[in-house]
């Protein structure tokens, strides 16, 4: 994919690299890799609290991804549930 921007009447096209699709224990994988980098960063290229909320997110995206059904498509409005039912199981 190509953009094209202009800076100060100057115009150039950028080149988007294209990004993989994951889908379950493949995601969850990448995802657990990440954190162990997050965790690895912590004090250096991140603070404590950036790698703790990366390391939050990124498990969070790991519970989405182990709860949703392998082989089906949820519609919208099923997700919006899963997100509800996520929230309140916090409090």
């Amino acid at each position: 994919m190509h953009v094209r921007f202009c800076v100060d009447d100057f115009m150039a096209f950028i080149e988007i690299p294209k990004i993989p699709v994951l889908h379950g224990e493949e995601a969850v994988e990448v995802l657990n890799q990440k954190i162990d980098e997050f965790q690895q960063e912590k004090g250096k290229r991140l603070t404590e609290k950036q790698a703790e909320a990366l390391t939050i997110a990124a498990n969070q995206m790991i519970l989405m991804i182990r709860s949703e059904p392998p082989t089906e498509k949820l519609h919208v409005s099923d997700r919006l549930g899963f997100f509800k039912r996520l929230r309140s199981s916090q409090r």
